[in-house]
């Protein structure tokens, strides 16, 4: 946990960066979560906006509603994820692991993906809802 840090919302601590947890609607805007492990987590309706989260464990987690714009997902692991209706504009997925995800009307507008883990029935998928892909799996 060390170097984790959560500059706006009082109500939730480094402590609270675990896999399980309820995070549901926290805001962890600007939040420095790198190489954090959230598998499970519920992040529902949370603002990760311009958070900084390369190489964190995201798998089997519930993102679904959650506000990603603009943050560093650089290598994060979403295996399993609910990102149904997440918001990811502009946001840094490069590397990023999207096996077996719910993008269902994710926000991909200005996303840039390089990643050799996509699979190549979802690259359509996400490029019709913004996203630009650049993948050896084309």
């Amino acid at each position: 946990m060390n170097g984790l840090r959560i500059p706006n919302d009082e109500d939730v601590s480094p402590v609270d960066i675990e896999p399980g947890a309820d995070l549901s609607g926290a805001d962890l805007s600007d939040a420095d979560l790198r190489d954090a492990t959230l598998s499970n987590a519920n992040l529902s309706n949370a603002d990760l906006t311009d958070a900084t989260l390369p190489n964190a464990d995201l798998s089997n987690a519930d993102l679904s509603n959650g506000f990603l714009i603009d943050a560093n997902l650089r290598g994060v692991d979403f295996s399993h994820a609910d990102l149904t209706d997440t918001n990811f504009f502009r946001a840094d997925i490069t590397g990023a692991k999207l096996r077996e995800v719910d993008l269902s009307n994710a926000g991909l507008w200005g996303v840039q993906l390089e990643s050799e883990s996509v699979e190549s029935q979802e690259i359509q998928y996400l490029e019709r809802r913004g996203a630009h892909i650049k993948s050896s799996n084309q």
